[in-house]
């Protein structure tokens, strides 16, 4: 006879590298993460950190309180998720996966890539009309900055989360891509990151405050080597084809929870006064076609998925 024993619920604390970007641009245009969004008095990276991705609170799954069975009775955003994600077997349970910085924001001075480029934007900030910029860098000059900057300032055992303000990148050319999580190969392991850009309400439609970072975030713990497209993936990793939804114009064969739902947005309660905003998730089961274990029995983290997913051709 075989016996084994029960799976632990138990909480994990993972350490997080925060790192804000100032960018300085060709012709004097700097995007500084350290200084307030457009509309705003509080410095982008203090609103950043403290928000609900980082700040443990009351999250609502499919009118279920994520929180229920942890010691603080509250949960960070993306903890919060990943509960309802597996709902049926650890409700009530401490389970969960919890973001803890190793230091205070370091702020890093950095010059962007020849070739990139400046929009100007008009926006209602506040009761003021003003103009603002939107910088635009080449994907492969931008991740390889990027992977210079985290080699510098993390290990693998941490994830470095890379904050900027109003920039985004071009791939061939064509914009915009707000966010992104991937992998390095190094000698000391796989070092996973994750960047993204706090974005100016008004420049892209549903696309507030955190948003982009609450669809990164959930796709780095979900998808943390992008399966096995990068360094510390397989092929035996590969998700069951998907697409035909959200960013998703085609199939796909990747865990990346947030891309099925781009485009949706919900505003988030939190007691600080700032009305923070999230994008819904979907499910594990919704990749697989397999029963919900999820809250609510829905298929996502706001409801908005409550079957599985179809064939995709």
């Amino acid at each position: 006879m075989v016996r084994s024993a029960p799976q632990s619920r138990t909480s994990v604390d993972v350490a997080y590298v925060p790192l804000v970007l100032r960018l300085h641009f060709a012709g004097g245009v700097v995007l500084d993460a350290a200084r307030a969004a457009c509309g705003d008095m509080i410095d982008t990276s203090m609103r950043f950190f403290n928000s609900p991705l980082f700040r443990p609170g009351a999250i609502v799954s499919n009118g279920v309180n994520g929180a229920q069975g942890t010691a603080a009775g509250a949960v960070q955003l993306v903890n919060g998720f990943q509960r309802a994600n597996f709902w049926s077997q650890v409700g009530g349970t401490p389970y969960g996966v919890n973001l803890v910085p190793t230091s205070t924001p370091v702020v890093i001075d950095a010059n962007a890539p020849s070739g990139s480029t400046v929009a100007q934007i008009k926006l209602q900030c506040g009761n003021a009309s003003q103009t603002v910029a939107l910088e635009q860098i080449d994907i492969d000059q931008y991740d390889a900055m990027v992977a210079a900057l985290v080699q510098s300032h993390a290990t693998p055992s941490q994830l470095p989360i890379v904050l900027t303000y109003n920039v985004v990148a071009t791939e061939n050319g064509a914009c915009c891509i707000l966010g992104y999580h991937s992998a390095l190969a190094l000698s000391t392991g796989t070092q996973t990151y994750a960047v993204g850009s706090y974005i100016d309400s008004g420049v892209f439609a549903a696309v507030d405050d955190i948003v982009v970072w609450a669809h990164e975030l959930a796709e780095w713990m979900d998808d943390p080597f992008v399966q096995a497209s990068v360094p510390g993936g397989g092929s035996g990793d590969v998700t069951p084809p998907w697409g035909h939804v959200g960013q998703a114009s085609g199939c796909m064969g990747n865990l990346e929870v947030g891309d099925p739902l781009s485009g949706t947005e919900f505003a988030i309660g939190t007691p600080v006064g700032f009305k923070y905003h999230t994008q819904d998730l979907a499910f594990v089961d919704w990749f697989y076609r397999t029963p919900p274990r999820g809250t609510g029995g829905k298929y996502s983290f706001l409801g908005a998925f409550t079957n599985v997913q179809g064939p995709c051709q």
